[in-house]
Parts: structure tokens; sequence; C-alpha cells
């Protein structure tokens, strides 16, 4: 399954792609260990066309970074009010998603999935104000 998650990062780092893969990298999918095919992991990501959530605060304070990280980026703060994805990831708050509000990909559509969808839809507003600061980059995570 492939989601959107976005991943925060420190706004004081210099380098978007190496914070980035750093953050992600705790959730790599290793087939030797149980533990981590049982919980959120990745086993591949890329970074989304086709709709970029480009921030000009980004492109100002990162001009040398790959233009691909800084179509992708955005000052949580400058984020479109109505931006949603499926999972946040962070240093503080480990993986959070969709799924531990009650998504499912069985039945669906249904009525959990809606309630499901409203309730994450209202962490994630939490999540951006308490986090507005922070730099977040939008990618596709394969799970």
């Amino acid at each position: 399954m492939k989601s959107l998650v976005v991943v925060l990062i420190d706004p004081e780092s210099n380098r978007l792609r190496d914070e980035l893969a750093r953050n992600l990298e705790p959730y790599r999918l290793d087939d030797d260990d149980l533990e981590s095919i049982r919980s959120r992991h990745w086993d591949y990501w890329f970074l989304p066309t086709g709709e970029p959530i480009s921030d000009p605060e980004i492109e100002e304070r990162f001009p040398n970074e790959d233009p691909e990280i800084r179509e992708n980026s955005s000052v949580v703060g400058n984020l479109p009010k109505d931006f949603v994805c499926s999972g946040i990831i962070s240093n503080e708050l480990g993986w959070v998603d969709l799924q531990e509000y009650g998504w499912s990909l069985i039945n669906e559509p249904c009525r959990a999935n809606k309630k499901a969808m409203k309730e994450w839809t209202k962490r994630i507003r939490e999540i951006f104000t308490e986090h507005s600061e922070k730099i977040c980059v939008q990618v596709i995570v394969h799970c």
C-alpha cells in the first residue's frame, strides 16, 4: 500500500534531504526482524509529483537543495489549511497515522472510515498547530 506521509524536520536543519532520510530510516522494513514486519514500516519511498506544496520560505532558505525536495517541502505553518496526509513521522511523535483512528481497507467505503478520517483530520490540525515552526516534507511510502 502506498501512503502520503509528511516528515517533520527541525527548522534549524541545513540539508532537507539528509534530515528526511535520517528521520525515515528508523522505519525501514527489516525482513529479518519480526518486530519490524509487525510494526509501521516502509520498504521504499519516493517524492510525489503533481501535487507540490511549494513554499516560498523554503525556496528562499534552501536555494541549493534539490528542486524536487523544495517543491515537496513547506514550513508547517504555511501549509494550506485543508492539507491532509495519511501519516506523520517526527522525532517527537514517532509514526502516527490514520489507522490509529480506525481506518481499514476492509469493507471500504464504510461509516467507520468516515469517522476515522474525521478524527484523524482533527488530529492533523492539532499536530500542525503544535509544530507550526517545523519543516515538513511530503513523501509517498510503500508499506
